[in-house]
This record gives C-alpha cells, sequence and structure tokens, in this order.
C-alpha cells in the first residue's frame, strides 16, 4: 500500500489516482496535522510555480505571492475539501507538467503539430527563467519561509549564540535532537543551548565538554539536554533518561547542577555518575561532594565519595559502600543546613549559596582585586576585602530565633599564625552576622593565635566575647565548628576535637564557659551575614575559605565528628 506522501506525489505528478486511493489520501490528510501542512504548503508553492512557467504572473508579484504565503495561516480543513473535491471531478486525461503539452488519453507524441497558442506560450517562457532567477536572488531575504512553504516543514533556524558544549567524540548511533529535527552527531560538532545528545542504542556512547571545564560521558540509550549557562539556569545538564558520568575536579566558575525526573544533583567540585530509569534515579559519588534533592519532597542530603542515592518520586535514601543506612557516616549533615558556601566556583566575584534552602544567599566579594580562585575550589583572600550578601540573612536570623540555636561551621586556613591582634582589640572576622551599627551579634573570628568568638542573646553576659582557652589556631587546613543549642550549652571543635571557650584577661586565660543564657529574641531583622570583614573594614581576615556552613540546631559531637570526616569539598 502506497504511503500518503506517495500518493500525493502521484497525483501532482498528473496520475490518476483509484477511488480507493483517493479516500485513503483524504484520510490520511484528516488523520494526520503535520502531514497536511507540509502537503499543504507543497500544494500553495506547486501553484505559485505553475503560474510562474505559465507566463501568468512576472517576478515581483511571484516573490511577493511567496512572502505572502509564508506568513500566511494555513487553512488545512478547506485544504482536504479541496484536494477531495479535486480528486473527485478530475477529468479524465493524462495532466503533464507545465510547459509541456497536453494530449488527449491515447495520443502520442507524433499525432499532430502543436497548436500556435502553445507555441507562442513557450516563447513567453524565458521571463520565466529570468523571474525565477531573481527568486533565488531574493531568496535570502525570505529564506526561512520559502523553506518551509516547500516541504521542510518543523526545520527552525541554526540555534543562535556561541556553543554551549563540544562532542569530543562519539560511538554507535549518537544524534543531536533540536527545534530543527534530529540529525547524526559528529565528533566535534559544537552544541547549542536547547539541543540534546541522544545515544540511541545500549552500545552508544558519546563524550562531551560542556561549558569549557565539565566533561560529561554518555552511556547507552541516554538523552541528555544542554540547557542556558548557569546563569540562566540552574541547571544546565538535563538528563532525562539513560547514564551519566560527570568530571568537574576543575571546579566550574558557576553553580554547576544535573536535574533528572526525579532530583537535582548539584555539583560541589567532584566526580559522580547518574543513571535514571523508570520511576528511579541513582547517583553515585567517587570523589568529592554532590548534593542531591528530591525534587518533590525538598528533602536533601550531601553525598561524599563512595556513597550513593535513590531518589523516587517522595523517597530520598542513602547508602555507603557496603549499603549503610539512610544517613551512614562520611555523608555531610544536612538536617537543619540553612547556608552552605563551598567556593567551587573558580572565577567571578559571586559565591552561591548552595543550601537549597529557602531564598538563596549568595555572597559577593567587595573587591575582587583582593582575591584570588584556587585551582580545583577555595577561595584565597589575600588584601583586606568583604564577602557581603545584598541583603539580609532573614532565612538565618528567623530560623535561629525559632529555635534558639545555631552552629556555625567552617573549612578554612589562615594566611598568619597571628592577626586580629592589637591594635585591633575585636580580632579578625572570619564570619559573621552583623548590623550596620558595627555591632555583631554572632562571629567566629581569629585574635592573635586563638579564636574569638560571640553570641549575642537576650541576656547580658559579661564577657559574652569568648575565647579559646588554648593557642590553637595554626596556619594548617582547619575545620572549626561553633554551637549553641536552646539551653545555652556552648560547643566548640577543631578538627574533630573539643576546644575549651572562656574569657580571657589581656593575653591570660581567664575562667572557662560551657553556657549562655538566653534566647535570640533580641536579634534584628537586618543582620547581614559576612565573611572576611565587618561593616566597619577594619576586621580584616587573610587565609583561604573551602566551606562555610550555619545550621538553627545545634550539632552533636557526633554529627561534628561526621562532617569533619567528609573532609572539605575540594
Amino acid at each position: 500500500m502506497s504511503t500518503a506522501r506517495e500518493l500525493w506525489l502521484r497525483h501532482q505528478a498528473g496520475e490518476r489516482l483509484s477511488r480507493d486511493e483517493q479516500a485513503a489520501l483524504v484520510a490520511a490528510l484528516r488523520a494526520d496535522e503535520t502531514l497536511r501542512a507540509e502537503l499543504l504548503g507543497d500544494e500553495r508553492v506547486d501553484g505559485l510555480l505553475r503560474g510562474l512557467a505559465f507566463g501568468r504572473v512576472d517576478a515581483e508579484p511571484f516573490v511577493a505571492g511567496v512572502a505572502r504565503q509564508a506568513a500566511a495561516e494555513r487553512d488545512s480543513e478547506a485544504f482536504v475539501r479541496g484536494v477531495r473535491d479535486r480528486l473527485e471531478a478530475e477529468p479524465r486525461r493524462t495532466r503533464v507538467r507545465a510547459g509541456r503539452r497536453l494530449l488527449p488519453r491515447g495520443a502520442g507524441p507524433a499525432s499532430r503539430p502543436a497548436p500556435a497558442w502553445l507555441v507562442a506560450r513557450r516563447r513567453r517562457l524565458w521571463p520565466a527563467a529570468v523571474a525565477a532567477a531573481i527568486l533565488v536572488g531574493l531568496g535570502v531575504l525570505f529564506n526561512a519561509q520559502f523553506r518551509l512553504l516547500v516541504g521542510r516543514f518543523g526545520e527552525q533556524p541554526a540555534p543562535a549564540g556561541a556553543p554551549v558544549a563540544i562532542l569530543q567524540q562519539i560511538a554507535g548511533d549518537v544524534r543531536v535532537v533540536s527545534a530543527r529535527g534530529e540529525r547524526p552527531a559528529r565528533a566535534g560538532q559544537e552544541l547549542h543551548a536547547g539541543e540534546e545528545l541522544l545515544t540511541v542504542t545500549a552500545a552508544s556512547m558519546a563524550l562531551a565538554q560542556h561549558m569549557g571545564r565539565v566533561t560529561l560521558r554518555l552511556g547507552g540509550n541516554t538523552r541528555l539536554a544542554f540547557m542556558a549557562g548557569p546563569q540562566d539556569s540552574a541547571a544546565p545538564a538535563r538528563l532525562s533518561e539513560g547514564a551519566l558520568s560527570v568530571d568537574v575536579r576543575s571546579g566550574p566558575g558557576w553553580r554547576y547542577a544535573v536535574e533528572t525526573p526525579h532530583a537535582e544533583l548539584t555539583v560541589l567540585g567532584t566526580q559522580f555518575s547518574v543513571l535514571v530509569g523508570g520511576d528511579v534515579t541513582r547517583a553515585e559519588v567517587r570523589d568529592g561532594w554532590v548534593l542531591v534533592s528530591n525534587r518533590t519532597t525538598g528533602e536533601s542530603q550531601t553525598l561524599g565519595a563512595g556513597y550513593s542515592a535513590l531518589i523516587r518520586a517522595r523517597t530520598l535514601s542513602v547508602a555507603g559502600p557496603a549499603g549503610a543506612g539512610s544517613e551512614p557516616p562520611g555523608t555531610r549533615v544536612t538536617a537543619g543546613l540553612l547556608v552552605l558556601y563551598a567556593f567551587g566556583e573558580g572565577a567571578g566575584t559571586v559565591v552561591h549559596d548552595l543550601a537549597g534552602v529557602g531564598q538563596p544567599l549568595h555572597l559577593r566579594v567587595a573587591d575582587p582585586r583582593a582575591v584570588r580562585w584556587l585551582p580545583g575550589g577555595g577561595l584565597a583572600v589575600e588584601r583586606p576585602t568583604v564577602l557581603k550578601a545584598d541583603r539580609p540573612a532573614g532565612k538565618v536570623t528567623g530560623a535561629c530565633r525559632a529555635s534558639g540555636a545555631i552552629t556555625l561551621e567552617a573549612w578554612i586556613r589562615p594566611s598568619l599564625p597571628e592577626q586580629g591582634g592589637p591594635p585591633r582589640r575585636g580580632g579578625a572576622r572570619v564570619v559573621g552576622l552583623s548590623e550596620r551599627s558595627l555591632k555583631s551579634d554572632v562571629y567566629l573570628g581569629q585574635w592573635l593565635d586563638r579564636w574569638k568568638i560571640r553570641i549575642e542573646t537576650s541576656v547580658p553576659f559579661p564577657e559574652n566575647a569568648l575565647h579559646s582557652l588554648s593557642r590553637c589556631v595554626n596556619t594548617e587546613l582547619l575545620h572549626v565548628v561553633l554551637t549553641r543549642d536552646a539551653a545555652g550549652s556552648l560547643g566548640c571543635w577543631q578538627d574533630g576535637k573539643p576546644v575549651p571557650l572562656g574569657t580571657m584577661r589581656r593575653t591570660e586565660p581567664g575562667e572557662p564557659v560551657d553556657v549562655l543564657p538566653g534566647s535570640f529574641a533580641t536579634w534584628p531583622d537586618d543582620l547581614f551575614l559576612q565573611l572576611a570583614n565587618d561593616f566597619g573594614d577594619d576586621r580584616a581576615w587573610l587565609g583561604e575559605y573551602h566551606l562555610i556552613a550555619l545550621y538553627d540546631r545545634a550539632l552533636s559531637a557526633e554529627e561534628v565528628q561526621r562532617n569533619y570526616r567528609a573532609g572539605p569539598p575540594h
């Protein structure tokens, strides 16, 4: 049985269709909207070309006619009716393409000479040729519309803008899918935002470089879409099915994430793989960290190396190398997480909040010349500056006021073993929540070779600016955690070990302090989160940042150990 397109071509060539073939063509046109649009365009261009060939129109009206047809709305139902009526009323004689003799059935080429009117008409064909040449020249002005009319329906102009990915290697059947349709892929091909890469068979594979820094390896039967850049999309890559391996060891210059139908996986500088099949997404981390979030419930978990997660519509479960429980040791604690900075941007002036809680609280570097992005991740503050948000940290202050508790965590490397000392007795600020009045309600700082800590509560305390009683600051990469629970109990850890806090008399230790009474009810709404300095610009701290996190609860000693064992993100 001939296809509808074959029947149409025969009909356009002048062949008489049988009644069954006529009925099949009309039925196919009614059933297939795409086919109707395609053949309607062919019908209209065919009519215009016929008119040009017979000299009924000159070049200028023809070009205008094509342009009008390209812009006009297509009446597909009327087209179907017209095809049906013309097929039924078609005279029983052979029709030949325009410009050739019209002969009765059975007549041969030499049965009689051509009539004078046809000879004269042939002589007028040369203006048609000139008009056709003009049409070719003018075609560039309405190329897209003309291609639509001659049957290449659905094809759109090539993607605009710079490519977002380069296809480096392929094996087997690999396709690129875009608004223009589906076409074979080739090594070295540039891929643009909005295009998809498809590995058709189980034996197919593809290797692509995305955004210049991320290596993507696609397994068989995989479909991956390249979205707009990270400034326009939280997830530059979307995996709808199949297997994907991601390598971002170099650290992208922005937040990079992979989205699946069930999850979003935010990269903190790592290697991981993700598999989508049926109703489940599986993620497995080989190096570094990945923040995994369930798109339906919002539940999230940070995975360390060797751990995996299964994400379904309403569940997120995590397992370790030996199939441990839902929150195995080695992964970071996410319960109560408010903000998280991993400093994996690699470039730019913005440090992104990766916690995935509420409205993100991104930080901006006041003086880009004062900082240096570290290879593989991290930010070195080499001269006095400040990193602060453009708006108050409402999601932090509101949650902590409600809970009466807070945890402040930092992976940092001080540049000097002693800084922030006299004559600036206030110490150097590592991270803090401050008012514009220069009053800090919460901060972790460095004073000489000790940690300096302040937590303001509703109960006045003579020495609420406390210090570590030991000289524990050095220039190694350090994990420092400060906690205060709703009952007022204080805790401080460095590299997983408790650090006693107390008052200071000049440079000598005073009395140990492990409780701060009161609540956070006096905290105002206009506290700003700031790193490396304060509003007064006289509390500068120099060193490397690798992670900063805040929670609305006090982590337990076991949870502090867990985050320490998980290590820094880079």
